[in-house]
């Protein structure tokens, strides 16, 4: 006899697909009723892949301080724009817009309050061939953005301050006309964009762009043009014969310099002047090879330097009295793309794009040249491997916050959610920060973390004011996979961990209380990977093994009363423990076939199975929620290798797959908001990022056959983002009553769209971007769901006012 179990299984789109899995009764000892339920899964951090940097996508400021913008992928998001300046100690990174664009250098502006300006283009909803050109700059509240063309057309963007700090752009235009086009910023934000002429720019590779000090443009385009605008209007004239690279700047006089690239036959580098009545042109590198990246500068005693890209090689040439110089600059591996700019005090600066050829993951690194020599490449941003040993705690509104590992940078790493996007941040650097880490958040709102920082036990706390750390104890040993630490904070405040204290053999669990400033530390008993959990007393309980049992320990009186639970433990199984509203202590835990659960009964310990599955439940996070059911996310390192999610409803366990990406599910974590909805974190392999999944935990079905997701569908009809109103095409296969509600992603809901019968087939609603009160919703990403005859569907939708 065989039995047939169904799973809801999501993978990469947005609509679940249902799966029949028989399995012999030799395999399921029991019949598990199962359940579907809706998982918004998100990417809360990921790995960069650097790409695109431009011309002028390095600038300095006023004190000498770089700046740089450009883009990276990490896969899952497309191409996201990031910003990096020095304040001269250390680099600092932050996501200027995080949307998914199209490929194409950004140019960056910085004005005399050191305040950065960029522009760039942007793939819009519409999809391929369907492009923005995008305004930012940074505020006091953070980076804005708005759009100034729409096209089909990508473009190399250009941008510049004047004296005023007034922005100016030169772009060709996104219609397929490539006109060329000039525009400023005037005041109150306003945009004045015009054609330069009856000009067109044809290459974008040749469109460079600057402002000279009495504030009038000056454009190069089309490898042998030059525009500047004087009182009279446009000026046009030709210099040279086509360059395929083209970089404009300008001297103390106003008088142009370009330094242009030339092709077959020659393969040089020349330079065209003008001296205010006539062009000069001259050589500067012959036998150049193919070069790429070109970009000039020219510096207070009107000196001209560039920089570009030959083979392998990074070229850096300037004219000074003598003549033309060059020299190779000492970058140690291949150079991808790279941007050049000279600082008010005359020394260049180059920054590049380059893998490492040990670890062979990309790296954005910068240069300076100071005299005669080049200085050691500073290093502003490189690929990260984040998600390892994520921790997940959620606030009672439902706001959540993850701690996590980042292996590539080897730090920790805090994100959180602030409705509209995860703001992530570095929490400690030192000595392999990170691993083992786990989070709690106190009843004031605030975060603390538990983690390893090489031998050192470390507890972080963010009190509104910043991070304060403390070491708690020290470990030996180094076995990779018996890492574990759990933190947890009573009503005092005050701050308890566990952890091991050996990672090899004969390890002890330790357990660690700070009061009055200051750590006391007591052993537990022999045994690794514990969990905690308070009592309303504040009395610590925990759960861990010694390769072969379970354990459970309760704090009280100042002493430890310790229980073995069971005796079959898989070696490399972490427990976790939650408490009941009664202090009653419940355990998840794997063996080697199969996912357990142990809770005290009053009367004793009861076990019962789980999931049958092999090699399910190394990873195991356990709650229990407000009616007191017990909930487990764990992995599944067997056969299809996924994150899936169990609960138990009177004496039935329902099992579902939250994410069935294959290999993932390390590392995860489940927490419960005050409206018991589910928040999990976890590791993706195959992407290498960190991952978040929530759930309202409304749409279950236990009995009776599963619906078809065939029988509703629900998809947005319209541009996504929205400004405001979207429309969505919702389908049935036969007449029911329909529900159909928007929510934000900590669950509430904001407006019912639609709740009445409709007939079969297909449907036309419309969300005016409104609450159920009339008041216009802020921007976010939103979830609207519909429920119709027992099936569910939903869709997300993201809207920018």
């Amino acid at each position: 006899m065989s039995r047939t179990w169904f799973l809801a299984l999501k993978g990469h789109g947005s609509l679940w697909r249902l799966a029949a899995l028989t399995l012999s009764a030799a395999v399921l000892a029991t019949s598990l009723p199962c359940f579907a339920q809706d998982w918004e899964i998100t990417f809360v951090d990921g790995p960069k892949w650097f790409d695109s940097m431009g011309e002028r996508s390095l600038r300095t400021d006023r004190e000498g301080h770089p700046h740089v913008i450009y883009w990276h992928t990490g896969g899952y998001a497309g191409l996201q724009l990031w910003y990096a300046w020095s304040d001269g100690i250390a680099w600092h990174t932050e996501l200027v817009d995080g949307s998914e664009f199209s490929k194409g250098a950004a140019a960056l502006a910085v004005d005399s309050l050191c305040v950065p300006h960029v522009l760039y283009g942007a793939a819009r909803s519409g999809g391929y061939g369907s492009h923005e050109l995008r305004y930012g700059t940074k505020t006091s509240s953070g980076w804005q953005t708005r759009v100034l063309d729409y096209g089909y057309s990508a473009t190399k963007p250009c941008i510049a301050i004047d004296s005023l700090n007034q922005v100016n752009v030169c772009y060709r235009s996104m219609d397929g006309t490539a006109r060329l086009l000039y525009g400023y910023r005037t005041t109150y934000d306003g945009w004045y964009i015009a054609q330069v002429g009856t000009e067109t720019c044809w290459y974008s590779r040749t469109l460079s762009f600057a402002i000279d000090v009495s504030n009038r443009p000056h454009i190069a385009y089309n490898g042998n043009k030059y525009a500047f605008k004087n009182e009279s209007g446009w000026v046009v004239q030709e210099y040279w014969s086509d360059a395929y690279y083209v970089s404009l700047g300008l001297d103390s006089a106003n008088h142009p310099h370009m330094v242009g690239a030339l092709g077959y036959p020659t393969y040089s580098v020349m330079h065209a002047w003008n001296d205010g009545s006539h062009w000069a042109i001259e050589t500067a590198v012959q036998n150049a090879g193919h070069v790429r990246g070109l970009s000039c500068d020219v510096d207070g005693q009107d000196h001209v330097h560039a920089c570009y890209l030959s083979g392998p090689a990074l070229r850096y040439i300037w004219k000074d009295s003598a003549g033309w110089h060059q020299e190779g600059a000492p970058v140690s591996a291949l150079a991808q793309c790279l941007s050049f700019d000279v600082d008010g005090n005359g020394a260049p600066w180059v920054a590049w794009v380059r893998k490492d050829p040990s670890t062979q993951r990309c790296q954005i690194r910068i240069m300076k040249r100071e005299g005669i020599n080049w200085q050691g490449s500073q290093l502003v941003d490189h690929e990260d491997d984040p998600g390892w040993w994520s921790s997940i705690a959620a606030s009672p509104e439902g706001a959540p916050s993850i701690a996590y590992y980042d292996k590539s940078r080897a730090d920790l790493r805090y994100a959180r959610w602030d409705g509209v996007t995860w703001i992530v941040e570095c929490v400690d650097t030192l000595g392999s920060a990170g691993t083992a880490a786990s989070l709690t958040v106190d009843a004031a709102g605030f975060p603390s973390i538990a983690y390893h920082s090489g031998s050192t036990v470390r507890f972080a706390r963010n009190n509104g004011e910043g991070w304060s750390i403390d070491a708690v104890g020290s470990i030996t040993g180094s076995t990779y996979y018996q890492c574990r630490t759990a933190v947890a904070v009573d009503q005092g405040l005050a701050p308890h961990v566990a952890y091991s204290t050996r990672l090899s053999w004969c390890e002890n669990v330790a357990y660690a209380v700070k009061r009055a400033n200051c750590w006391t530390t007591t052993t537990v008993g022999a045994g690794w990977c514990p969990s905690m959990a308070l009592d309303a007393s504040g009395n610590p309980h925990l759960a861990y093994q010694d390769g072969y049992h379970l354990f459970h320990a309760c704090r009280r009186d100042s002493e430890w009363r310790i229980d073995r639970i069971d005796s079959s433990m898989a070696y490399r199984s972490t427990p976790s423990i939650a408490l009941d509203a009664s202090g009653r202590p419940h355990i998840s835990y794997s063996l080697d076939y199969g996912l357990r659960y142990a809770h005290d009964g009053g009367a004793g310990w009861e076990i019962e199975p789980v999931d049958p599955w092999p090699n399910v439940g190394r990873y195991s996070s356990l709650v229990i929620d407000s009616q007191g059911r017990a909930l487990i996310c764990y992995s599944q390192e067997g056969g299809e290798q996924d994150l899936r999610f169990a609960w138990k409803d009177g004496e039935t366990w329902h099992i579902g797959i939250i994410d069935d990406s294959y290999g993932t599910g390390e590392y995860c974590s489940l927490a419960l908001d005050s409206q018991d909805h589910r928040h999990v974190s976890y590791y993706d392999p195959g992407t290498r990022s960190l991952k978040y999944a929530f759930s309202t935990g409304e749409g279950l079905w236990v009995h009776g056959t599963p619906p078809d997701v065939s029988d509703l569908t629900l998809r947005i009809e319209g541009p996504c983002p929205s400004t405001g109103v979207t429309p969505f095409g919702l389908f049935l296969a036969k007449p029911s009553p329909v529900n159909v509600s928007v929510f934000d992603l900590g669950g509430r809901r904001v407006r019912i769209v639609a709740a009445s019968p409709l007939p079969e087939g297909a449907h036309r609603l419309i969300w005016d971007g409104l609450d159920d009160r009339g008041l216009r919703v802020p921007s976010g990403t939103y979830i609207c769901s519909a429920e119709a005859g027992g099936a569910w569907a939903s869709t997300r939708v993201v809207l920018i006012r």
